[in-house]
């Protein structure tokens, strides 16, 4: 997020997938129990809205992002949260790419064992 006009793109969007995401799982809670990915996917997407919306904020609200964009880019702790909004993303987005592998693949050898018999 070296670059302003990324974090001003990428933010609102990690935010807002992150939120979709959210919002679709609120009436799963038995698929989610059963399913360590999903858990997983549920809490790093969390995180991921809560950071990336502050700093998606922090971008378009502000009157200088340039200067916003030093300062975090300057401060350790701010660029840690800056990683950790991008890498929850990633890590989140992976989790839920394992359950539709899993599932898929399980519904796929359950298909073929109903093929063969």
């Amino acid at each position: 997020m070296e670059n302003r006009e990324f974090g001003r793109w990428i933010h609102p969007a990690f935010a807002a997938t992150s939120m979709a995401f959210l919002l679709t799982m609120l009436d799963k809670q038995a698929l989610t129990a059963g399913s360590y990915p999903l858990i997983f996917a549920n809490y790093f997407y969390v995180v991921s809205v809560i950071i990336n919306s502050i700093y998606a904020y922090l971008y378009f609200l502000v009157e200088n992002p340039e200067r916003v964009a030093a300062k975090i880019r300057g401060n350790l702790i701010l660029k840690g949260f800056e990683n950790l909004s991008f890498w929850s993303f990633v890590f989140a987005t992976c989790a839920v790419l394992l359950y539709v592998i899993q599932t898929t693949s399980q519904s796929l050898q359950t298909y073929c064992e109903a093929l063969i018999t």
